[in-house]
């Protein structure tokens, strides 16, 4: 039997094999552009999908510990609203003592009725002008020990400003 003899192209995936893999004596071999920029853009898309997907919503101190529930739906950025054992915080900033929030009797808390209400407006100008929607959502960190008075406050107080989609952040058990 006749050996047999390797085709054109079966020649030139050879020789340019050995063009990739044998440059001269200390030139190094670079591997192709193309694929380079595939890995970066795979590597980029799994970045920014896994900062995206999971990002830690929760920023409690020592005084806010949150519920604990069985839930499987994942928290969505929106508006940050938490209620401590000290302080009911919008953003990270305070804009009511708890004392204070307990001894009142209306429903609406002042302070942060109009803190809501600018963040509101700002939002529905930037719809205006930018065309990004207004959804009217806060995420509201509850500690497990608030009592239902004050939470109720909330809530009405945030939904008077505009913001009626409300959800509550717990703590997912494993």
């Amino acid at each position: 039997m006749a050996a047999k003899k390797p085709t054109d192209a079966q020649e030139r995936s050879v020789s340019s094999r050995r063009s990739f893999t044998k440059k001269g004596i200390g030139e190094a071999s670079m591997p192709p552009l193309t694929s380079l920029m595939d890995a970066m853009t795979i590597i980029l898309l799994f970045l920014l999908k896994s900062f995206s997907a999971e990002e830690a919503i929760s920023s409690g101190g020592k005084d806010l510990q949150l519920a604990q529930s069985n839930t499987e739906v994942h928290a969505e950025k929106s508006v940050s609203l938490s209620i401590s054992k000290n302080a009911i915080l919008l953003s990270n900033t305070i804009v009511a003592k708890m004392d204070d929030v307990k001894k009142q009797e209306e429903l609406k808390i002042e302070n942060l009725a109009a803190r809501l209400t600018e963040m509101a407006n700002t939002a529905k100008s930037i719809e205006q002008t930018h065309g990004i929607p207004f959804k009217g959502e806060v995420s509201i960190q509850v500690d497990q020990t608030i009592s239902y008075d004050v939470l109720l406050k909330v809530l009405f107080t945030a939904a008077q400003a505009e913001f009626s989609k409300q959800r509550l952040l717990v703590i997912r058990n494993e």
